[in-house]
C-alpha cells in the first residue's frame, strides 16, 4: 500500500513536471515570437525609412536637373510666349460653336501631323478672361514650367487644332465646350459647358530627364499599403517614376 502510494506520487510529480516544462516552453516560444515579430516590425520600419530617404533623394535630384533644364528653355522661349499674354481677354462664349484656329506666329520648323511628337508651352483662359492655367512659373520671373508633351494633351480641340502647325510657331485655339471638357468641366477650375481659348507655342521634344533604376522600387517600398492594393501601388509608382 505504501509502495503503491509512492508510485502514484512519483507519477503525479512527473506529470506535473512535464506540464510545467510545456507551459514554460510555451511562454518562452510566445516571448521569442513576440521578440522576433517586434524585431521584424522594426526592420520593416527601418526599410520604409530608408526607402523614404532614397525617394526624397531621387525627387530632389530630379527637381534640380529639371530646374536647370527649364531655366535654359525659359531663356529661349519665355519672351515668345509672353508676347501673347495680350490675347487673354473676355470673349462671347455663346458665339463659340466650332473649332477655330489662327496662327499668331508661323513657325520655321517641321509641320505637326497627328503622329508628330512635340512639346508645348501655353496659356489657357475662359470666356470671362480668367486664365485657368499657363506655362508661366509665376508673375515675378521670366521662368517657364516644364513644357507638356503633346501625348499628354486630352483636350480634343487642341489635338485636332494642332495639326498643320509648324514647330516654333504660336497658334490660337478657340474651342467649343463639346471639344473641351463638355458638360462635366474640370474640377473647380473649368465650369461645365465652358468654351476655351489657348495660345500654344509648339516646340521640338526637349531632352527628358530619366529616373534612376531604383526609383520605382523605392516608391513601392514607401507606399505599399497606403494607396490601395499592391497592383494599384505598382501601377502608380510605375506611372510616376518609370521611364517608359
Amino acid at each position: 500500500m505504501i509502495e503503491q502510494e509512492s508510485k502514484t506520487s512519483k507519477k503525479s510529480r512527473v506529470v506535473t513536471w512535464v506540464i510545467a516544462v510545456l507551459m514554460i516552453g510555451g511562454i518562452i516560444t510566445g516571448f521569442v515570437a513576440m521578440i522576433v515579430g517586434s524585431d521584424n516590425s522594426q526592420k520593416d520600419a527601418m526599410a520604409v525609412e530608408e526607402a523614404q530617404a532614397r525617394l526624397a533623394e531621387i525627387d530632389a535630384d530630379y527637381t534640380a536637373k529639371a530646374d536647370v533644364r527649364d531655366a535654359e528653355l525659359s531663356k529661349k522661349y519665355y519672351k515668345t510666349l509672353a508676347e501673347y499674354k495680350s490675347q487673354v481677354k473676355a470673349y462671347n462664349a455663346a458665339a463659340v460653336t466650332e473649332l477655330k484656329t489662327e496662327d499668331l506666329k508661323v513657325g520655321d520648323g517641321a509641320e505637326i501631323t497627328e503622329n508628330t511628337e512635340y512639346d508645348a508651352y501655353y496659356i489657357g483662359w475662359l470666356s470671362d478672361g480668367t486664365t485657368f492655367d499657363s506655362s508661366f512659373k509665376d508673375e515675378t520671373s521670366e521662368l517657364l514650367k516644364s513644357p507638356i508633351s503633346g501625348a499628354d494633351v486630352f483636350v480634343q480641340g487642341w489635338k485636332t487644332g494642332i495639326v498643320g502647325m509648324k514647330m516654333g510657331g504660336v497658334r490660337l485655339f478657340t474651342i467649343p465646350s463639346d471639344q473641351a471638357y463638355g458638360e462635366v468641366g474640370s474640377g473647380t477650375t473649368i465650369p461645365p459647358n465652358s468654351p476655351l481659348k489657348f495660345a500654344v507655342l509648339a516646340i521640338p521634344p526637349v531632352e527628358k530627364i530619366t529616373w534612376p533604376d531604383d526609383a520605382v522600387e523605392a516608391c513601392i517600398a514607401v507606399y505599399t499599403g497606403q494607396i490601395g492594393d499592391e497592383q494599384t501601388t505598382q501601377t502608380i509608382c510605375q506611372t510616376s517614376y518609370g521611364n517608359e
